[in-house]
């Protein structure tokens, strides 16, 4: 029976995978016995090398990151969560060191960001205030024409407040 082009080239691919299938795992086992004889020998050379030069192993680290993050967002994120899921306290003392950290970014992110959003977050406080103060009910449930109102008087304040700061200076 002669066998076709076809039959032969499938042929001869079954053959090549069965063998770097086979070498593949042999590459793994014997990763995997070196890693074993010589763990504490690898171990004690990170250390060194973390002590020697924190910074760089940081720097590293942080690299190593965002390329994962750039490969995969929704997986590295995900992660991300998972982390935080678990360990809620390392993750609020991480957060409350930052901020300790980055004052003045932070202020300046935030003066930033109301000024670009200064309408949002005037809706959401006037919204905010008559539904927790005056209708004791949730924030979507506040009438839309009550929110109006408030909001225009809020806004004729604020306008009478600068008339009368320009005419103080």
């Amino acid at each position: 029976m002669v066998m076709t082009k076809e039959e032969r080239i499938t042929a001869r691919r079954a053959t090549v995978a069965k063998y770097e299938n086979a070498n593949r795992e042999k590459k793994r086992a014997a990763g995997r016995k070196y890693y074993a004889e010589n763990k504490e020998r690898m171990n004690a050379y990170s250390k060194a090398r973390k002590v020697a030069d924190p910074e760089k192993v940081k720097k590293e680290k942080r690299d190593s990151a965002r390329k994962m993050y750039a490969i995969n967002p929704e997986k590295f994120c995900a992660a991300a969560l998972k982390y935080a899921r678990k360990n809620p306290e390392a993750v609020k003392e991480r957060l409350a060191k930052w901020k300790k950290e980055n004052k003045d970014y932070l202020a300046e992110y935030y003066k930033k960001m109301h000024e670009n959003n200064r309408e949002h977050f005037l809706n959401y406080s006037v919204k905010r205030h008559l539904a927790y103060r005056y209708l004791n009910c949730s924030i979507e449930e506040v009438p839309q024409e009550l929110l109006e109102a408030k909001i225009a008087i809020v806004n004729v304040k604020r306008k009478l407040k600068e008339i009368k700061n320009e005419n103080v200076n």
